[in-house]
């Protein structure tokens, strides 16, 4: 698996890559050369609006944007490599199939912590416009999430993308920020359908996602197989 470069390396190669100095992008920014020098040390990650500036001062193209953003906001998210081992057989070929929400036998453990954290991710459109229901929007993103969940390590059983909301079952880690990794996972991908569907930034201003989202946590002793009878297809979640 490659993971995306550390925030701060990528960060620094980019800015040199185009003959900035620390002050040049602190001053466009309006923060501080010190700011900039944390971000670069990774002594600070930077928010959410300070990453969108940096990404617009350095004219970053549209695959490096999605490196940089994910690069700052997944990086803070640690991925469980035991956990990952336990969902793959050899050859890295999974355990199980997202179709069938088949869910792997038994629980996990690291660092003597026991667990099996099951979560209902959902999330809609901003004023809830049905800027998903064409097919290839709807593929794109689908794939997208696909391969950024693959990438965290983390066990995906159910994606399922409607005109106008994103609903996913997924085992996530106990360490991990479940906070993070939706707010990260919104971000990356309202910017990805952005640049990559102009029809989509005519329509909507901003990021194209409602900042509300829904987690709910799910029986480990239920099969998600029923999780999702019960919460995804009669939209109890919403």
């Amino acid at each position: 698996m490659i993971k995306p470069p550390p925030f701060a390396d990528l960060l620094r190669k980019f800015r040199l890559d185009r003959d900035l100095y620390k002050v040049d992008l602190a001053e466009a920014i309006q923060k501080s050369d010190g700011y900039i020098r944390k971000l670069e040390l990774g002594y600070t990650p930077p928010t959410f609006p300070i990453c969108q500036k940096l990404a617009e001062t350095l004219s970053l193209t549209e695959d490096e944007k999605k490196q940089f953003i994910a690069a700052a906001f997944f990086g803070r998210i640690k991925p469980d490599l035991i956990f990952y081992d336990a969902l793959h057989q050899e050859n890295g070929t999974p355990t199980f199939q997202a179709s069938s929400f088949a869910v792997p036998a038994g629980v996990y453990e690291k660092d003597e912590v026991v667990y099996k954290c099951t979560y209902l991710i959902s999330w809609k459109t901003k004023s809830e416009k049905s800027i998903l229901a064409d097919e290839p929007v709807r593929d794109a993103l689908q794939k997208l999430i696909e391969e950024t969940i693959s990438e965290l390590t983390y066990a995906l059983y159910h994606l399922q993308v409607s005109g106008t909301e994103i609903t996913m079952v997924l085992d996530i880690d106990p360490k991990s920020s479940v906070h993070e990794f939706t707010k990260g996972l919104k971000s990356l991908s309202s910017s990805f359908l952005r640049n990559q569907f102009p029809n989509i930034s005519a329509q909507i201003t901003g990021s194209v996602w409602s900042n509300r989202y829904t987690v709910l946590t799910l029986d480990s002793n239920k099969e998600v197989s029923t999780h999702v009878s019960e919460l995804v297809l009669t939209g109890e979640h919403s």
